[in-house]
């Protein structure tokens, strides 16, 4: 039986560039990537090896990254899959007080299977893969969780009003916020200004 790359290379590469190639060799193997696919990833470096990008060549397969520093809002899996599938696993574990590993891992199954074929698709638009507006995408991207929303007002107000009492307690100040009574006004701005800056 012929050894993997993987296998005949592991003493060279390190780990997470011999899962790379194993999940790549996978991939290949069961059809789960075909020739003309495309290969959207971040940018770590066991994407990078001549061994991977070699093999998605003669796969056929296109590679693209996501732009440096870009990959917590445009992947997915960061925005927001992973903390999706954490919820649905702890809300598994509940029904095991004393979970052996066995019932950590039947519960980690469990949630990943919980997101469907539909849920996938919108966080693929939620991030502007599928989106036909990026500009608009982007701007939403960026500026995303900045300002509360409208049904978190009040519990944003409450935490401000304890912050101004506490500094004033305290006598403490950070020196970036010298004026704890504009911090209501800080979210409203600080959006605006991002804005303006992609609009340009």
């Amino acid at each position: 039986m012929q050894k993997s790359r993987c296998d005949r290379s592991k003493s060279n590469v390190g780990r997470g560039t011999r899962g790379a190639v194993a999940w790549l060799e996978w991939a290949l193997r069961n059809k789960t990537l075909e020739p003309g696919d495309v290969l959207l990833t971040d940018n770590e470096k066991c994407w990078k090896t001549d061994e991977f990008t070699s093999m998605c060549s003669d796969g056929h397969i296109m590679q693209m990254f996501f732009p440096a520093d870009l990959g917590h809002l445009m992947n997915p899996c960061d925005n927001s899959f992973h903390a999706t599938f954490k919820l649905k696993m702890q809300q598994h574990l509940i029904n095991y007080p004393l979970a052996t590993r066995k019932d950590k891992l039947r519960c980690i199954e469990r949630a990943y299977y919980d997101c469907h074929e539909h849920d996938v698709q919108a966080l693929f638009a939620h991030c502007g893969i599928t989106d036909n507006r990026p500009a608009r995408t982007m701007s939403r991207l960026i500026t995303e969780g900045i300002r509360p929303r409208e049904k978190f007002l009040k519990v944003h107000s409450d935490q401000l009003d304890a912050y101004k009492k506490w500094t004033a307690v305290t006598e403490w100040c950070d020196p970036q916020d010298d004026h704890p009574e504009q911090l209501a006004s800080l979210s409203m701005g600080f959006s605006k200004r991002l804005l303006a800056r992609i609009s340009h």
